[in-house]
């Protein structure tokens, strides 16, 4: 064989083993090490093994829970000279607890009470009575002891013995660790108050009307002017001007509002004292608060029980429960010592108002329920002086251990007044609570409300 051809059989065969190794190589490598075909090295396949998986559990929703408070008001705390000669002792201290001891227990169940002090306290130990009040410190005493929380200041009788009357009262209540409104002691200070119950926010205002108009900054008490240092301390409204009054109110709404307020009821002194339904500039005030969207209103001053009623706004969007008068929570007033101006007595009954709050989880807050307890002064005289006992009308009538627990026999017309009482009371109260508690529109049905936090 010539050297041409072997030449050309080894360059042959170099090539096939060349073409063989590169073949062999590949296979290797796309099978991998063990023989076994290795899968794609893709990013995509990578990305799709670390996404989120198909399946999303639902979140649990939290439940909606509520919250309750309750609101108890009550009428005039007045001050006469038969009941500060029975409270007398002694050793010259004054004793005036016997007027609540058959109440105490309602009072205090409620998350917050409040009574209207239709009297100043000086301090002096000049006490007088009607017409220029000026009682004893001791009366604070019986408010606090029954459970009362809030003492409401503005009233025609607020400026009965000056600017030190004004001052001194603030005082006392503050020493007895009472809350007040419809007063300050400076013009730094609010006299609208923001209390709190179970996680209940409400906004409280307190006003009362003016007497006498001489112009936009003078105020006038029952006939007296207020000076210069008292005039921006006390809130109150002159029937002249509303416009200022309304503009006022619905400042301090939304000032309340900003501070937490869930919540506004405003207390007004009005009315005309001893008539037994409201006149016609009430029910005007009342309906502009509604349109203001206050949430609930509360009257005092006219010395007997006026109507409650439920009120709707003009565009029909809010509804407003309104009490006009609670009436004499304590006073000397009855059938015998106001013969020309209340010979049937209305001036001895008054109510204990309460108002039912729930706030619930999701932020809504509305009045679920409103009550009263009826009540009745009763007076008599026995073992040398006069004594003094507010009854729950209600629980002294029930049965004759009740009425004799309730002291209704220590009188030979305290069963006969008693009863005649509840019936005027019922009279002016029944329906317009009915009504109102009709009218309640819960945002949940009680389904829908998981759990309900209580006091």
């Amino acid at each position: 064989m010539d050297k041409k051809k072997l030449k050309l059989i080894l360059f042959s065969a170099s090539g096939v083993l060349l073409v063989s190794s590169i073949v062999l190589l590949i296979f290797i490598l796309t099978m991998g090490g063990d023989g076994e075909k290795s899968p794609p090295e893709t990013t995509e396949v990578l990305s799709q093994s670390t996404s989120t998986p198909i399946f999303t559990p639902t979140p649990t929703p939290e439940p909606i829970t509520y919250t309750e408070m309750t609101l108890l008001s009550t009428g005039d705390y007045m001050m006469h000279g038969p009941q500060m000669t029975a409270a007398l002792k002694s050793d010259g201290t004054y004793d005036f607890s016997e007027y609540t001891k058959y109440i105490n227990d309602v009072v205090s169940e409620a998350d917050y009470a409040v009574l209207n002090v239709e009297t100043t306290i000086v301090g002096d130990g000049n006490y007088s009575s009607y017409p220029s009040f000026n009682s004893p410190e001791e009366i604070l005493d019986s408010i606090t002891g029954a459970g009362f929380d809030m003492c409401l200041f503005a009233n025609n009788h607020t400026y009965d013995k000056g600017h030190l009357g004004l001052i001194n009262t603030q005082n006392f209540f503050m020493k007895h660790k009472l809350d007040w409104i419809g007063t300050r002691l400076d013009t730094e200070s609010k006299s609208y108050k923001i209390i709190e119950a179970n996680g209940i926010k409400l906004g409280l205002l307190n006003y009362t009307y003016e007497t006498g108009d001489e112009g936009e900054n003078v105020k006038f008490l029952n006939g007296t002017r207020l000076d210069t240092r008292s005039n921006a301390l006390v809130d109150s409204f002159n029937l002249n001007r509303m416009d200022k009054f309304y503009n006022e109110v619905s400042s301090r709404m939304d000032e309340m509002k900003k501070d937490g307020a869930d919540a506004i009821v405003i207390y007004l002194h009005w009315g005309d004292e001893y008539d037994k339904r409201s006149n016609s500039t009430q029910q005007q005030i009342a309906q502009k608060l509604c349109d203001l969207g206050v949430d609930a209103l509360i009257g005092s001053h006219p010395h007997v029980v006026q109507e409650a009623v439920l009120l709707t706004s003009a565009d029909g969007k809010h509804k407003m429960p309104c009490l006009y008068s609670t009436g004499n929570f304590i006073s000397n007033q009855n059938r015998l010592t106001l013969v020309n101006d209340d010979p049937e007595g209305y001036s001895e009954n008054s109510v204990l108002h309460k108002l039912t709050f729930r706030k619930y989880s999701t932020g809504e807050t509305v009045i679920v329920n409103t009550d009263y307890i009826a009540t009745w002064v009763h007076r008599r005289h026995m073992e040398g002086r006069w004594h003094y006992s507010i009854v729950p009308l209600v629980k002294a009538l029930t049965d004759e251990e009740s009425k004799a627990y309730y002291s209704l026999y220590d009188s030979s017309f305290g069963v006969s007044h008693a009863t005649v009482a509840l019936q005027r009371i019922d009279a002016l109260l029944k329906d317009g609570t009915a009504a109102v508690n009709a009218a309640v529109v819960l945002p949940y049905d009680d389904s829908e409300v998981m759990a309900a936090v209580t006091k």
